[in-house]
């Protein structure tokens, strides 16, 4: 086995056609590992200072290297400029370089973290590696990051699905290096779609079945509802300053920026849905009453799986529910086409339990080499955490519900139904 190290986007355009084959093939598919995500994510979203650091694992061009991990050649970082091993493609890992500020001021370190880990826009961060290969491949990209003349502190692995079977091999390979290992779980939530949707209505409770029986008919009484889906790409940029005018509008009521306040965001939406559109994973739907548009949800689909980015609605016809009503017909609409999965992506928020979501969960998994700086750096954030603990516990319980009562009315969007927020905003 042979890893590449791979530092400029040239380089990193190279393996574009072989990059979604291996995804779909891996453990840890999701359409965040896509080409078509993380590429225009990296166009979009990367600040200053930040340096590609994607691994790429060849098999030996003779054939496949089955020997244990310690005798597979783990060769140093390859130049960009290189031609890629000519042997089988059996692992990726999509990350990048950056420095983050230490603890209690104690100046800086250098972080190595996923590719598409900081905009609030992607889950289920990944290692992309060919099934059965897990253990030799990660053993390997671990040395390669550990051997690199660069240099690391802080191995940040953000959003890596718990279920992932490279979660518990990261820490047993860090634990054999030497490393400090520190982790906490973030929600994720989703439905596990039946046959057909009588059967899912069956899963919720009975006033929210009722509500949603109840909305569809009141929109279906002389409001002129039409739902509409974007498959045509002239039509997708009108579509999006749609969703990105009527999320603004919502969020500035509430004296809040918004998802969309920024133009990066903005242009990754225009670069990656075009590229969904395309493949057809694309699953921009929208709620059209009496010819103008009341809501829009952007979605897309991989691998029988519906994934809930951002939704907007017409906040002047709140009282109608269109956010709901639209996410009644996406839903059904993908029980029809024969989904497995609806998935509300991170966060428990209650209304997705209305929903019949269940939680799952991703890991924020940090590696530390064995150095004074990274560990000191760690341990002041334990030290910290255990400090704000303790003042929970020793505070009265009414006032911890007060101030949980301030904090949620702060954090309160517009309104207070039980029409869907908008996702990752």
């Amino acid at each position: 086995m042979e890893i590449e190290a791979i530092t400029t986007a040239e380089g990193w355009a190279r393996l574009e056609a072989a990059w979604d084959p291996l995804v779909e093939r891996s453990a840890s598919a999701s359409i965040f590992l896509t080409w078509e995500w993380l590429w225009p994510w990296w166009r979009c979203f990367r600040r200053p200072g930040d340096e590609l650091f994607v691994l790429a694992a060849w098999d030996a061009a003779s054939g496949d290297c089955r020997l244990p991990s310690a005798e597979c050649r783990v060769g140093p970082p390859q130049s960009a400029s290189r031609n890629p091993q000519s042997g089988r493609l059996i692992g990726l890992a999509p990350l990048y370089r950056s420095r983050v500020r230490a603890a209690h001021r104690l100046g800086s370190l250098r972080r190595i973290g996923f590719i598409g880990d900081h905009s609030c826009d992607s889950e289920y961060l990944d290692f992309i590696i060919e099934p059965g290969r897990e253990a030799e491949v990660l053993a390997a990209f671990l040395d390669s990051v550990a051997r690199d003349p660069r240099g690391w502190d802080l191995l940040q692995l953000s959003l890596l699905p718990t279920a992932s079977p490279n979660h518990a091999l990261l820490r047993g390979l860090a634990a054999e290096r030497g490393w400090a290992v520190e982790s906490w779980e973030w929600p994720c939530l989703a439905i596990r779609l039946p046959g057909d949707w009588e059967s899912y209505l069956r899963t919720l409770q009975p006033r929210f079945r009722s509500k949603l029986r109840s909305l569809g008919r009141r929109l279906r009484e002389g409001r002129g509802a039409a739902f509409e889906q974007c498959t045509d790409a002239a039509e997708l940029p009108a579509r999006l300053e749609s969703l990105f005018e009527l999320h603004q509008r919502r969020w500035r009521a509430a004296g809040k920026a918004g998802s969309f306040a920024g133009e990066a965001r903005r242009r990754f939406y225009r670069e990656m849905g075009e590229a969904f559109l395309r493949r057809g994973w694309l699953r921009f739907h929208s709620l059209r009453l009496e010819g103008a548009f009341a809501a829009h949800e952007f979605s897309f689909e991989h691998l029988g799986r519906v994934y809930f980015l951002q939704q907007a609605y017409d906040i002047e016809r709140e009282e109608l529910n269109p956010g709901t009503a639209l996410k009644a017909h996406v839903i059904r609409e993908s029980i029809g086409r024969g989904a497995r999965e609806y998935d509300f992506l991170g966060g428990d928020a209650p209304y997705k339990r209305q929903w019949g979501a269940e939680r799952r969960s991703c890991t924020f998994l940090t590696l530390a080499r064995p150095a004074a700086s990274p560990r000191v750096h760690l341990w002041l954030r334990r030290a910290a955490q255990r400090v704000r603990d303790r003042a929970r516990a020793l505070t009265p319980e009414p006032l911890l519900r007060l101030k949980r009562r301030v904090q949620a009315r702060l954090k309160k969007p517009p309104k207070a139904t039980t029409d869907s927020t908008d996702g990752h905003g």
